[in-house]
């Protein structure tokens, strides 16, 4: 299970790739954009940020935002926790996709997760934050919020 979802991530989300011209964009990639490129104006506020750039970490192609800083391999954890980096004490990892409401990827099935959407599409947002940080969550939450993602309806 473990080396599925960490397989799942770094297959659909390359370690670095170019952001193609706005106008080749899908309104989908270019919702996700806008949110990645909010997140990249809080990098000054927030440390474990430093990091993030939209160039580096907004997927277009799967319509994901992956970030981790300062993390390591999880030690025993259950869960979704136990399949992706964890944060050090000052670290961050999160990760947001816009994906298909049908999706049963294990990635999209998580239970402890609030239902969230955008238009038609489901989003997946998932955060780990070291104990030593600012938190950030609420912070991208509201970005979020900013750009139309919704609870789903019931």
């Amino acid at each position: 299970m473990i080396a599925a979802l960490t397989a799942l991530l770094l297959s659909a989300n390359p370690p670095t790739q170019a952001v193609a011209p706005q106008s080749a964009m899908t309104p989908e990639q270019l919702a996700v954009l806008a949110i990645a490129t909010d997140i990249e104006k809080l990098t000054h506020e927030f440390r474990q940020l430093q990091t993030f750039k939209v160039k580096d970490d907004f997927h277009p192609d799967s319509l994901a935002i992956d970030y981790g800083f300062h993390t390591h391999q999880p030690q025993g954890r259950a869960g979704w926790t136990g399949a992706v980096p964890n944060p050090d004490n000052d670290g961050l990892w999160f990760y947001i996709d816009l994906h298909d409401a049908n999706s049963t990827a294990q990635i999209h099935t998580q239970p402890v997760t609030q239902r969230l959407c955008l238009g038609k599409k489901r989003v997946s947002f998932l955060i780990l934050e070291g104990e030593g940080t600012n938190s950030v969550a609420g912070r991208i939450h509201a970005i979020l919020t900013a750009h139309g993602v919704r609870p789903c309806p019931s």
